[in-house]
């Protein structure tokens, strides 16, 4: 059930109704907590931070991203890291903090790199190239840009794309 309601917040803050994605994510935090399972609470806590991403709050997704980095780098998830990395350089981003967005941001396409995920290192470096430019490395943003057009073709079919409105995937 807890997997469930975990889904459910992803589906009804794709359909923008945020008190049932709300109401799904506390539901799913409840029982994770109950539970005693670390590793499902830290995924729910990315979607909570999601969540505030999308509802304009990036100061508030700090935290539970941040959480579960943490958790997911203890347990040694790579991907699931790289997931929440990925959030939580957004938010940084969306709060002006370009360093430390760009680290997260770097960090979770190193990881999907040496994973050979493909769709999720494209969706990173849309929102890495954002980040260089908001940073003022328009240079450097149009040069990966360009290195991603050619070499990965999954970058060109999610143009603009933006982590803090996009949903999480988890292909």
């Amino acid at each position: 059930m807890g997997r469930i309601d975990n889904a459910r917040i992803r589906v009804y803050a794709g359909m923008e109704r945020f008190d049932d994605a709300w109401g799904s994510a506390h539901a799913a935090l409840d029982r994770f907590r109950q539970l005693g399972n670390e590793m499902w609470h830290a995924h729910t806590q990315r979607d909570v931070g999601w969540l505030h991403l999308r509802q304009g709050s990036p100061d508030q997704a700090l935290a539970p991203l941040t959480e579960a980095v943490d958790v997911t780098r203890r347990a040694g998830d790579a991907y699931a890291e790289a997931m929440a990395r990925h959030l939580r350089g957004v938010a940084h981003r969306e709060l002006g903090e370009l360093s430390d967005a760009r680290g997260d941001l770097e960090a979770a396409l190193a990881i999907y790199q040496a994973g050979a995920y493909e769709w999720n290192e494209a969706a990173v470096l849309h929102d890495l190239i954002r980040t260089l430019r908001a940073d003022g490395a328009s240079d450097e943003a149009d040069r990966m840009e360009s290195s991603a057009i050619s070499t990965n073709p999954a970058f060109a079919r999610m143009p603009g794309r933006d982590g803090a409105r996009a949903i999480p995937d988890e292909e």
